[in-house]
């Protein structure tokens, strides 16, 4: 119930991706505290703190290897309850927030995307910047799922909206839509630009029996 600490000060890298890491302090926040000498990976990372306590980025940057689960709680990527900075968090396996929409806190920060496998939302979230730079697209298929982000920053990859789920991005950090975005019946996806921008179509648009995609 107290707080992650991780200091190494000799620059070593800790990596615990092929394990299972809690945070499960029901009567306090937390923060995970890093060196700046060395990188922290965690395998999955499960939030599950009841009464809507925190979990925080206190210096650095957060990189998930496997899964995040939010099931109780929620997750900052602040640095404290009165947060004076943002941080970024890396994934390389599925976003679930069952406490929707109390359980994740983006702020100015970042998410992005960037497993080698195969990568889901599996809930409704709502994201500051969503990036996305991974070989496949990440899908978001539940029904009645309803993923939305300020910014949607393609690196390579794409996107996949199938039953029944929609996406909503209100900006994009390019000039245009790059890599493939795909949907299907009853699935919406809609991709906005401010109008100091343009929209090119350089992607892989793909409709799969149906689906609505608007630009």
């Amino acid at each position: 119930s107290g707080n992650i600490i991780f200091i190494n000060d000799a620059g070593y890298n800790i990596n615990l991706s092929g394990g299972k890491f809690y945070f499960q302090g029901y009567l306090h926040e937390q923060k995970i505290l890093q060196t700046n000498f060395a990188t922290l990976t965690f395998g999955d990372v499960v939030v599950d703190k009841g009464y809507n306590w925190g979990v925080f980025l206190s210096n650095k940057n957060l990189t998930i290897a496997g899964n995040l689960p939010i099931i109780s709680g929620r997750l900052s990527c602040g640095n404290d309850g009165w947060p004076t900075a943002w941080y970024n968090i890396n994934i390389g396996g599925n976003w679930t927030n069952q406490n929707f929409p109390d359980g994740f806190i983006p702020g100015s920060g970042k998410v992005i995307f960037d497993g080698t496998g195969a990568q889901s939302i599996t809930t409704s979230e709502n994201f500051n910047t969503l990036e996305v730079n991974r070989t496949g697209a990440i899908s978001i298929n539940s029904a009645g799922t309803n993923v939305t982000c300020n910014s949607y920053n393609w690196i390579s990859g794409g996107l996949e909206v199938l039953n029944g789920a929609t996406f909503t991005a209100l900006d994009l950090a390019q000039q245009g839509l790059f890599g493939s975005y795909r949907v299907n019946a009853g699935s919406t996806l809609n991709l906005y630009q401010d109008n100091t921008q343009w929209v090119d179509l350089d992607a892989d648009v793909f409709f799969d029996g149906g689906g609505t995609i608007n630009v």
